[in-house]
């Protein structure tokens, strides 16, 4: 639940928080990765990619889809990730495989060299 000094915060730094917000996803990508939870962690970096795709793509647009007054940004924010999130849901960029082929590599790598440090010890 977000506290309102963390939304008063949103509003006037919304790209702070949009950077903030694709951090904390990519740690929490990382970490379900680390305990074998291979689709949550696809679907949070999914998540994360999607999100900055839909920012840069609506940047190009002449003019903000929100208008440009004071909260323009930050609703843009919050569709982009709104958008993004969606479309990691559906794997709309088709990446869901792949990228659990790869955490799951990783994970075992990990896991391999963590057992092979307990062997030498």
């Amino acid at each position: 639940m977000i506290e309102l000094n963390q939304l008063q915060g949103m509003l006037t730094r919304p790209t702070d928080a949009v950077q903030g917000r694709a951090k904390s996803l990519l740690e929490a990508a990382r970490d379900a990765g680390a305990q074998g939870k291979t689709g949550e962690a696809a679907e949070s970096f999914q998540s994360v990619l999607a999100t900055m795709l839909i920012k840069e793509m609506r940047r190009s647009l002449p003019e903000g889809m929100f208008g440009k007054g004071p909260g323009a940004e930050t609703y843009e924010g919050w569709f982009d990730e709104q958008v993004g999130q969606s479309m990691a849901k559906c794997n709309a960029l088709g990446m869901d495989d792949m990228l659990r082929e790869q955490i799951e590599r990783a994970r075992l790598q990990v896991q391999e060299a963590s057992e092979a440090e307990e062997e030498v010890a």
